[in-house]
């Protein structure tokens, strides 16, 4: 049974008859959203969703899949009602949405009850709210700031879960790329994601200090960005240590690792030096597109956290859970400034044209006006899900799990036959990845052996590279069992266009070519065959 409740259809237009009205009575399975919500606000309504997904699903069972499965008997496992399972949603009761006008702000919430289900999708996020850190460590003018965690340790399990509703052959590949090895390491891809509970935040400074010209002949400030991970670094950084070694200078101070890329990058606002620091006694990586702004983020100088703006912007927001952003005001007149230059592009040019009416300059003027700027925040803990925000517009919105879960379901249907013809694409991407593992299998031989690319490819399995050669050398490109064929003798010092490895050409003569440079990409077999003989080895 579906309870909705918006409090403006609760107000009688009869002064007398509202003043007699009783309160409104919330049943005991609502009560718990209610609570997460601002009932005081322009827009309050909450939704018992209990079942409405698991008896959906069924439904698409019984007509979509059917009818599916008939035509593609090898799908007989497929099930929607298996998949809503595994994706921890099914425990999903209630939603209800709120939005109250506070300040310079729309206060907008949404509230999912999960009962704090930790599977599937769910087991990305959580059900156990971290602090927000990112704020504590940007520079007081920091103008984004975006932090998110994503917990990768049940995405194998689910996974697998997948690949038992899969026809044998897809089966098999999934099973065989979570048993396969990370690129150039010997651990497997499986056994890694296992390790890796992350926490990524991106932040980002418009230096107004700093100018340039852009195309539309508008000044716009210099930018300049640091990310930093955690939970990576203590299982990355012994992978991979030696590889980069082999490549690139780095330093260490103890259990801090330092890599500058040697070479300054060109930006419109002046030369920048990137810079990655591996800190594998707290479990962080930082990188920087500049060695000045990761020391102003490293710094005890003042923070992002303690400024007016950030604390006006996520006031009322939690101050915890799984994913936060903020903008600045100052970063909301950029966005004004291209919002005008994107206009202008859609009239001038018809392939811009989609631009017209997505950002209009009026309509940005008129909304994004606080001072403060914006910020959001979602939380997932033991009673749902939570999304929290200060806008510039309110949310009024309906129910719409049911609407975007039928819309799924119709776009589904219709992508049935685009699907099935790009399964070829698939295999095409597949096959070109699996190049790229044997490219840097043979870069990590090289590098043991004085520069020298293995005689044969046989040398890869004798000297522990890779494990499986067969499945490597044998790819689908689409057709299943074609080969690769390497041209041994060459050196780390060759020139870098040589072609190194090629596939068999497909039915559309096209071939995978594989080049010293370590590029891997789709070539005509017209194109390798000139190639190949202006190559001079």
């Amino acid at each position: 049974m579906k309870i909705a409740t918006p409090i403006l259809a609760l107000a009688l237009p009869c002064s007398v008859l509202a003043q007699q009205a009783e309160p409104v009575k919330i049943s005991p399975p609502l009560q718990q959203t209610v609570k997460q919500l601002d009932t005081d606000g322009i827009h309050f309504s909450i939704t018992n969703i209990k079942g409405d997904l698991s008896e959906f699903s069924t439904l698409i069972d019984k007509i979509f899949l059917g009818v599916l499965k008939k035509e593609s008997p090898e799908l007989s496992k497929l099930s929607a009602t298996k998949i809503l399972e595994i994706s921890g949603l099914t425990l999903a009761q209630t939603i209800g949405r709120s939005s109250k006008h506070v300040g310079d702000f729309y206060h907008n919430r949404t509230f999912i009850e999960t009962k704090g289900s930790d599977r599937g999708l769910l087991s990305l996020i959580g059900n156990t709210p971290q602090p927000w850190a990112s704020a504590s460590y940007a520079p007081a003018g920091a103008d984004l700031v975006v932090e998110s965690n994503i917990n990768l340790k049940l995405v194998p399990q689910t996974l697998r879960e997948i690949a038992t509703m899969l026809p044998g052959e897809q089966a098999s590949q999934l099973e065989a790329f979570l048993d396969g090895p990370l690129p150039a390491t010997q651990s497997r891809i499986g056994e890694t994601l296992e390790k890796l509970d992350l926490r990524y935040s991106l932040i980002v400074d418009l230096d107004e200090s700093k100018t340039w010209k852009g195309p539309d002949g508008e000044d716009y400030p210099a930018v300049y960005y640091c990310t930093r991970i955690d939970g990576a670094a203590k299982t990355l950084w012994p992978l991979y240590k030696d590889m980069l070694g082999s490549v690139i200078k780095y330093s260490s101070k103890g259990n801090v690792h330092t890599i500058v890329i040697p070479e300054k990058m060109d930006t419109p606002w002046g030369p920048s030096q990137p810079v990655c620091v591996i800190d594998t006694d707290k479990n962080q990586i930082w990188m920087a597109f500049d060695q000045g702004f990761l020391d102003k983020c490293l710094s005890s100088e003042a923070k992002l956290a303690d400024s007016e703006s950030y604390q006006k912007a996520t006031n009322r927001l939690p101050q915890q859970g799984f994913a936060h952003a903020y903008i600045s005001g100052a970063a909301c007149k950029q966005l004004l400034t291209l919002s005008k230059f994107g206009s202008l592009l859609a009239e001038g040019d018809e392939d811009m044209a989609f631009l017209k009416g997505m950002i209009d300059p009026e309509v940005l003027n008129k909304t994004l006006t606080s001072p403060f700027g914006y910020a959001w925040a979602a939380r997932h803990d033991r009673n749902g899900l939570l999304l929290a925000g200060n806008s510039p517009v309110p949310d009024k919105g309906s129910n719409k799990v049911m609407n975007s879960t039928f819309m799924a379901a119709g776009l589904s249907a219709m992508s049935y036959g685009p699907i099935m013809r790009n399964i070829k694409a698939s295999k095409r991407t597949q096959s070109i990845q699996e190049v790229k593992n044997l490219c840097m299998a043979c870069y990590s031989y090289a590098e043991d052996h004085d520069g020298n690319f293995p005689k044969s490819l046989q040398d890869l399995t004798k000297d522990g590279y890779v494990d499986n050669l067969q499945d490597l050398i044998t790819i689908d490109f689409p057709e299943k069992g074609m080969k690769v064929k390497y041209l041994p003798g060459f050196t780390m010092t060759s020139k870098a266009s040589n072609i190194l490895m090629f596939s068999e050409a497909d039915e559309d003569g096209q071939v995978i070519v594989c080049r010293l440079d370590g590029s891997v990409k789709v070539e005509t077999e017209e194109e390798l065959v000139q190639a190949l003989k202006a190559q001079k080895r």
